[in-house]
């Protein structure tokens, strides 16, 4: 039910590794103080991914705060590992 509606507005989508989300994760701790779940992180994640113009204002939807701590901590604690793979 959704899919058509979405085929009318939505222009391109933008697939993103579970790294890229991760590293998304740890850079909003890092640059903004958000902690955020993998759903919110892989908007900033599809976002690094595209090649702007400069100035070019971009909005995106980010989600926060739904993930278990743990699990949240198991990303910290991979950060060398993955900030390192750029």
């Amino acid at each position: 039910m959704t899919f058509p509606i979405l085929r009318n507005y939505v222009d391109q989508s933008i697939l993103v590794t579970e790294q890229e989300i991760e590293r998304a994760m740890i850079r909003s701790l890092e640059h903004q103080q958000m902690y955020l779940e993998g759903a919110g992180a892989s908007t900033i994640a599809a976002i690094k991914k595209l090649d702007f113009p400069p100035k070019t204002q971009i909005v995106g939807i980010i989600t926060a705060q739904n993930i278990a701590f743990k699990k949240f901590l198991d990303v910290i604690n991979r950060k060398d590992a993955l900030l390192n793979t750029d």
